[in-house]
């Protein structure tokens, strides 16, 4: 297996290899291997909406669940309003993600505009986007390993079965 390609640092290809894994994620239901692992990871929730998931009826409604407490900094936006289905959070990812990046790109890193939004764009390793690609992959493992084994390794992963378990 090869690696993925290292991502563009300028802003114009970054675009054009953010909008053409979308565009390639919607067209085929999967995410290139060449793609940056963010990138992927972005996708993942769109691929796997509807899919049981170990704590919700679906990784959509787990989505909306996991990030239901989190607001837009500044705001009193909640972050579970772009999850709310499956086409608003492709929606939010075609038209407000870079948006939000660019804006976050004039706020860090005012000496670099450029080299920052194309990092936030496509390979973004903030405590957030790591968080999000272990709630993803924990989601894709158990979906994988549910046929063969039911929940049962993720039982404790529930905080309310772990709650109910301990009492």
């Amino acid at each position: 297996m090869t690696a993925a390609p290292s991502a563009p640092t300028t802003p114009l290809p970054a675009l054009m290899l953010f909008y053409s894994t979308l565009l390639r994620t919607l067209v085929t239901s999967t995410c290139p291997s060449n793609t940056p692992l963010y990138l992927r990871n972005l996708m993942i929730p769109y691929i796997h909406w509807s899919t049981p998931h170990y704590r919700a009826p679906s990784y959509g409604r787990d989505l909306r669940d996991n990030v239901s407490n989190i607001v837009f900094p500044g705001t009193a936006i909640p972050l579970s309003l772009f999850c709310l289905t499956k086409h608003t959070y492709l929606l939010s990812l075609l038209l407000f993600l870079p948006t939000l990046c660019l804006l976050a790109a004039f706020t860090t890193d005012k000496d670099d505009v450029s080299t920052a939004f194309s990092k936030y764009l496509v390979d973004d390793d903030t405590w957030f986007s790591l968080w999000r690609m272990n709630c993803n992959l924990a989601a894709v493992h158990s979906a994988a390993c549910e046929k063969e084994s039911g929940w049962r390794g993720y039982g404790m992963e529930n905080k309310v079965s772990k709650k109910r378990r301990a009492l």
